[in-house]
């Protein structure tokens, strides 16, 4: 049963992953096809990441009120439904309000399916649920873009939503077939309507902003700075509101926990080395080395095999050394390997590069799995429902800042790509320095002091 459940999970996962990168290469085509600027077909990403980044908060909230496997089944229901109707959409405000609706399915699938995998393993277990789990989802990034450019040039722009129907819909099958029935909270708490959209709007006003801040048109620009500031007023207000709520949408008090708080700390450091890496590669591929965009695909399918071939080392170092230390591991791999595309940009060999993106993989793979399972080993059962929209909603952020922050070095720097490395490999150190910091609060069995006292006080 558990493997079954790991699999479903995996299945309607790594799907919503690959869409969230497939659709961005089909932009050029949509606003031809559908005779729009490229600024007003950008919302078809933008209203996306806003409708994802506004429902995490709610999350957890959703799924003690409602148990996972429903939340779970209307997610699915969701994305696949926006999927069909994202694919038959006939004029540009029809396309932005179905993947409005896609992407509140996205935004409940990712967290609401890792409560899955805790309720089926335990927290303390999450580490071997995300070695299965964790190669689709890790893999699906890096070969987005290249199966998105195969199915406009085959299919036009429906073609991308076509390709995530099909597999919505199994996993929503697998899902009614094999997901155990899940009760809600015995006395599930209401809805913390001011907390709910507090948090909202600051997680939807960030991640856009930030994600939208590097862009050319000046309206961009300044709708970006907009909501990064009103972002950065709401998070005290939000802050404030949870600490004095008596049940909070999200439960920041475990953040006192040192285990948790480096975790998640080093995760947002994470996102933006791993979400700026994916923004810097393929145009140092594309615009310096003058590659086609068939093989820059073939090359960056390197890392994410990497990726994949990274889960059962990640599963031997976290049964010997635990989960920071494996983190800790991986990082240091994606450290040495971008280190010569700083040094020498858009000059590293075809092989030598291809070798260094395999190595850069498995480091990724390595802290995508290590940091989730060391964050997961500092809660208790019962926090799951709200460590895992946080858990998200940090990776997201980070991944924001880094696509920010390379995108200006680059626009800085006419295009070259060395300064935009260089604060990869500058995040990636002091992400190193919070798994070190991880390990020294942590049990090399993965094993957190919070963990060992609460079985102590069992006893």
């Amino acid at each position: 049963m558990k493997k079954t459940v790991i699999y479903t999970v995996t299945l309607g996962s790594t799907i919503v992953v690959l869409d969230t990168t497939v659709v961005n290469i089909a932009v050029p085509d949509l606003a031809l096809q559908l005779d729009a600027s490229i600024t007003a077909v950008g919302w078809v990403v933008a209203g996306y990441s806003l409708a994802i980044a506004g429902v995490l908060p709610i999350a957890g909230w959703a799924v003690r009120r409602h148990g996972e496997r429903r939340i779970w089944l209307l997610a699915l229901l969701l994305f696949a439904f926006g999927s069909v109707s994202c694919s038959l959409a006939w004029n540009l405000p029809a396309l932005l309000t179905f993947r409005a609706v896609q992407g509140i399915g996205t935004g409940l699938i990712v967290p609401v399916g890792q409560m899955l995998l805790a309720r089926t393993t335990g927290p303390q277990q999450m580490g071997r649920a995300l070695v299965v789990s964790g190669a689709p989802v890790a893999v699906a990034p890096v070969f987005g873009p290249t199966l998105g450019g195969l199915m406009v040039g085959a299919f036009g722009w429906r073609g991308v939503f076509l390709l995530s129907a099909p597999v919505a819909l199994t996993a929503l099958a697998a899902s009614l077939r094999w997901l155990p029935a899940t009760t809600p909270a015995e006395r599930a708490e209401p809805l913390d309507r001011r907390g709910a959209l507090l948090g909202a709007v600051c997680v939807a006003t960030l991640v856009f902003g930030l994600s939208s801040v590097a862009r050319q048109d000046l309206a961009w620009r300044l709708a970006a700075a907009a909501c990064v500031g009103t972002g950065l007023v709401l998070l005290p207000l939000f802050v404030r509101h949870t600490r004095r709520h008596a049940r909070p949408v999200l439960d920041l008090g475990m953040y006192q926990r040192r285990p948790f708080a480096l975790a998640l700390g080093t995760h947002t450091l994470f996102g933006f080395t791993f979400y700026a890496s994916m923004i810097v590669l393929p145009l140092e591929m594309l615009s310096l080395r003058g590659m086609s965009v068939t093989t820059a695909g073939a090359l960056l399918a390197a890392q994410g095999a990497g990726a994949g071939l990274a889960m059962p080392l990640a599963r031997w170092t976290m049964d010997r050394f635990g989960p920071a230390r494996t983190a800790g591991w991986g990082l240091l791999a994606m450290l040495v390997t971008t280190l010569p595309m700083a040094i020498w940009p858009g000059r590293v060999p075809d092989g030598p590069l291809v070798a260094l993106l395999l190595v850069r993989g498995v480091g990724t793979g390595m802290v995508f799995v290590g940091l989730q399972a060391a964050a997961y080993a500092a809660i208790r059962p019962a926090e799951v429902s709200s460590a895992a929209p946080q858990i998200n909603i940090v990776n997201r952020i980070g991944g924001a800042m880094g696509v920010a922050v390379a995108a200006v070095l680059m626009d800085l720097a006419a295009g070259g790509v060395g300064p935009a490395w260089w604060a990869v490999i500058a995040v990636n150190a002091a992400a190193g320095c919070g798994a070190y910091a991880l390990t020294r609060v942590t049990r090399p069995a993965g094993r957190t002091p919070l963990t060992a006292a609460g079985s102590r006080r069992s006893r």
